[in-house]
């Protein structure tokens, strides 16, 4: 599921919110393949703790991503609340 697709005029969003929302997309899509690689892993061979090593560093830095990108989004909320509180 894309969060963009959720949104009714994605042309209208501040530059920070379609940044934010696509890196949050960008590593959904690196955790997908990370499961899959995770999947693989156990069944080629569960000996392999290196492989299994990075997999769990690569799924520690998308989760740090995601949440740095779901902070930016949350800002740019704010501030857009902020103006239209402004404006009203």
């Amino acid at each position: 599921m894309e969060i963009s697709s959720s949104v009714r005029s994605p042309q209208i969003l501040p530059t920070v919110t379609n940044s934010a929302v696509e890196g949050i997309n960008t590593q959904q899509q690196l955790l997908e393949r990370n499961v899959e690689q995770v999947v693989e892993s156990q069944g080629a061979d569960a000996k392999d703790s290196q492989s299994q090593d990075r997999i769990l560093v690569e799924q520690q830095q998308i989760v740090t991503e995601v949440q740095a990108n779901a902070r930016s989004l949350e800002m740019s909320n704010e501030r857009l609340g902020t103006l239209i509180n402004i404006e009203a």
